[in-house]
């Protein structure tokens, strides 16, 4: 991702039954959209526990 100026990020998560996997968006500000591919993972306690660790040490400006 070009550093264009970012207005908004957010992380989305897809979470089946045996994995789940994460994908990166960011609002530019020229309002271009740039996406990124984050990780899958398996869907279990230990991934869960990272996931929710590496989050809290993220800078996003909302969590939903």
């Amino acid at each position: 991702m070009d550093n264009k100026g970012v207005l908004n990020q957010s992380l989305g998560i897809d979470i089946a039954k045996d994995s789940f996997s994460s994908c990166f968006c960011f609002l530019n500000s020229d309002l271009s959209k740039d996406f990124e591919l984050g990780e899958d993972f398996s869907n279990d306690k230990q991934w869960f526990i990272f996931l929710y660790k590496w989050i809290k040490k993220q800078e996003f400006h909302k969590l939903i």
